[in-house]
């Protein structure tokens, strides 16, 4: 008997995420018993299980076993489970981790931003050494819009479009991330931001800077050492900010890059402290959101119109990447598009969203992705590319959150099938960490009657569990601002009653009437 997958509130080993209670849940692989005997589950500090927090044994169900314990902030916890068949076959897990974050512990770090007047997309900076190697180093962090943080020019972690998808009227996520095997003794933390959702355009109406108009994130890095002792990094008026070579992003119109500009230390300026309006910080809900799967081009199409278009032969959410091997000067522009009419590529059902990426290259041999921004497409035309276009030099990169697929149909039917297919990518375009309406124009909002009746079908896809406790986490703060009233759509930026939608839906999974009957 194997005793494996052993999640905590349905991820693997969650590292900085809120725990209002501990579900364990595992499975049993590899057995000769029909029904189990007896199982136990344990919470321990120490990976030894000596240190016990809390225990429960009995016949108990492998879906999930819930405790309510006080847990500590910044503290890595342990759960193992044993399982005895009817036959006294028997198994145990390993023991699996769990991390939490800074909980309510006062933050020692400032919100930083830029000085008055500056109007671009920043990347703060602060260098540290270090006089010993470290036993654990952790980061504690969050950012608005969207931010991306490296160290040592490396990415740290492998989220993408983090801080995620907020209500910032409620709350902001933190991320929590491991440095311990990262750190030198010479280092640079980083932490670029684009403009996202808080401050990008949010919504089909076209609204920007909806949530705040300014730059500003929070750290706290804590390195400890085999003595016991603890550094500890944070922003403040100390760090350091030059302009990125972003020149724009938006979650709905793409973002630019421009390499010729200049991002020396010649224009280094001084952060500031930045009043958030008391904006809550609270650890992680989001799932881990990241790049899924890759997409080779299956065709290159030269259109009736004279474009040049990329065809990934299916249509997801994600973007494209891309090898640069230009001269300097040289102005690429990718423009995503579901269709082609007429044989052309077409953009009309995107309305005011131009889901592009500009690039403009300094003569460096690279590979090229955006950082704040994701489009839903099947095709790509291509302008400004200066050689003649090679497939290989473009790869789709599908992003989604990081579900454990659960559900599989495949019959002899080929049609059966592809509808199948459609259902699954339908999910994977939508769960961007929010169940968004549509992946590619200009709304992507999480509509609660689109949410509600898609539910069932994407829980026998994948195990949605950690992904729609968000969305309720989400749909309640909302509700605690409304009365109780469930919101059209999340985010709820413009104060959104009780959506037609949703009442619509909801009467209709319930009783089978039609929408005529409804009105």
């Amino acid at each position: 008997m194997i005793i494996n997958n052993v999640k905590i509130n349905g991820l693997s080993s969650p590292m900085g995420y809120t725990f209002p209670h501990v579900t364990i849940s595992w499975q049993v692989g590899e057995y000769t018993s029909r029904r189990q005997s007896r199982s136990r589950v344990v919470l321990a500090e120490d990976i030894g299980m000596e240190q016990i927090v809390a225990e429960k044994s009995g016949v108990l169900p492998c879906s999930g076993v819930t405790f309510e314990v006080s847990l500590k902030p910044r503290t890595t916890y342990y759960a193992l489970v044993q399982v005895t068949g009817e036959d006294g076959e028997a198994g145990e897990s390993v023991p699996v981790s769990f991390e939490t974050g800074k909980m309510e512990e006062p933050w020692l770090a400032s919100w930083i931003g830029m000085q008055e007047g500056d109007d671009y997309h920043p990347i703060f900076e602060k260098s540290f050494s270090l006089k010993r190697p470290p036993v654990r180093a952790r980061l504690y962090i969050t950012g608005v819009g969207l931010y991306e943080a490296s160290l040592n020019g490396v990415k740290i972690g492998d989220d993408v479009l983090a801080p995620f998808f907020n209500d910032y009227h409620c709350a902001i996520q933190c991320q929590t991330y491991d440095l311990t095997d990262q750190l030198s003794q010479d280092n640079t933390l980083s932490v670029m931001l684009g403009n996202g959702w808080y401050k990008g355009r949010l919504g089909y109406e076209g609204g920007s800077a909806v949530y705040g108009s300014k730059f500003a994130c929070i750290a706290e890095l804590h390195i400890e050492y085999n003595d016991g002792c603890e550094d500890v990094i944070i922003t403040d008026d100390s760090w350091t900010y030059i302009p990125s070579d972003i020149i724009y992003s938006d979650i709905y119109d793409g973002e630019g890059i421009d390499r010729t500009k200049k991002t020396c230390s010649a224009t280094q300026k001084r952060a500031v402290l930045m009043d958030m309006g008391g904006k809550k910080l609270v650890d992680r809900y989001s799932m881990p959101l990241r790049e899924m799967e890759e997409l080779s081009v299956k065709n290159v199409i030269h259109t009736p119109a004279g474009e040049t278009v990329l065809d990934f032969g299916q249509n997801f959410a994600g973007y494209v990447r891309f090898h640069a091997t230009f001269p300097a000067g040289t102005k690429v522009v990718l423009t995503h598009g579901e269709l082609l009419q007429n044989g052309n590529f077409y953009h009309e059902n995107y309305r005011t969203a131009k889901t592009e990426i500009t690039y403009i290259s300094d003569g460096r041999d690279e590979w090229v992705k955006p950082h704040f921004t994701y489009m839903g497409f099947r095709y790509v035309k291509v302008e400004g590319w200066p050689h003649e276009l090679q497939a290989d030099d473009f790869t789709g990169v599908a992003v989604y959150s990081a579900m454990e697929r659960t559900g599989w149909l495949e019959t002899g039917n080929r049609e059966v099938n592809q509808l199948f297919s459609n259902a699954l990518w339908g999910l994977k375009s939508n769960f961007v960490d929010m169940p968004t309406d549509c992946p590619q124009r200009d709304e992507r909002l999480g509509w609660t009657g689109d949410a509600q009746i898609f539910a069932p079908t994407a829980s026998f896809f994948m195990d949605t569990s950690a992904f729609y406790r968000k969305f309720l986490w989400d749909m309640r703060n909302d509700q605690l601002l409304h009365d109780g009233a469930v919101s059209a759509y999340l985010p709820n930026f413009g104060g959104a009653p009780l959506g037609a939608s949703f009442l619509y839906l909801w009467r209709l999974a319930c009783h089978g009437r039609s929408f005529r009957a409804e009105l």
